[in-house]
């Protein structure tokens, strides 16, 4: 059977030569292998990662999801420890209830996700991992 699983991934910078190394970060793949949410910034190294997930679910009880707009029409979430962002939504939704409910499985998925072993290396996204466009910051509960 297949569980839901934090994976840790080099992200590259393609416009450096070589796509030089920019950090690493932590993903939750549910267990259809979907990419639920990302680490909110990119680490050192994996190890860092590892102890981010640890502090994640160490913190657990005092997160806050959020959910946010971004520009007129897409909703994304982020799920903040001492106003501080610790993850974020991995995609973007048309709806703030499709928005809420993705956070809402986040949140389910974290205590019993496992830890994988391995490290892929996945191209980068538009946006940074410790940043996303304008955004209006709503209550996502």
């Amino acid at each position: 059977m297949a569980l839901a699983r934090f994976t840790t991934y080099v992200a590259r910078d393609r416009s450096r030569p070589r796509e030089t190394i920019k950090g690493y970060g932590w993903r939750l793949l549910a267990a259809n292998n979907r990419d639920v949410a990302r680490s909110a910034r990119l680490f050192g190294d994996v190890d860092e990662c590892l102890v981010a997930v640890a502090e994640l679910r160490r913190q657990f009880d005092r997160s806050v999801p959020v959910a946010l707009r971004i520009g007129r029409s897409e909703w994304s979430w982020r799920l903040r420890v001492d106003d501080v962002d610790v993850a974020v939504s991995s995609r973007s939704y048309q709806r703030r209830l499709q928005c809420t409910a993705a956070c809402g499985l986040f949140l389910e998925l974290v205590s019993q996700a496992v830890i994988a072993d391995d490290t892929i290396i996945i191209p980068p996204r538009s946006e940074t991992a410790d940043g996303a466009p304008s955004a209006t910051a709503h209550p996502a509960g």
